[in-house]
């Protein structure tokens, strides 16, 4: 979660700046910040990284990997 949230806002700050209508930029960084939370997850568990056996059932689950 950690590492998801850093890119996202290393990598979305300006955009959402950007956005002065709040449910637009709700919006915005929802779908933003699960798409990075997607990606990194699933890189986890390429790189070995530390998840918990529940998340990782859920996450097999989820994305039938």
């Amino acid at each position: 979660m950690r590492i998801a949230f850093t890119t996202f806002l290393s990598s979305e700050v300006h955009s959402l700046m950007r956005i002065r209508d709040v449910g637009e930029w709700k919006y915005y960084a929802f779908e933003r910040f699960k798409g990075i939370l997607d990606l990194t997850v699933k890189n986890s568990i390429k790189t070995r990284s530390p998840v918990p056996d529940w998340a990782s059932a859920k996450i097999r689950n989820a994305w039938n990997v």
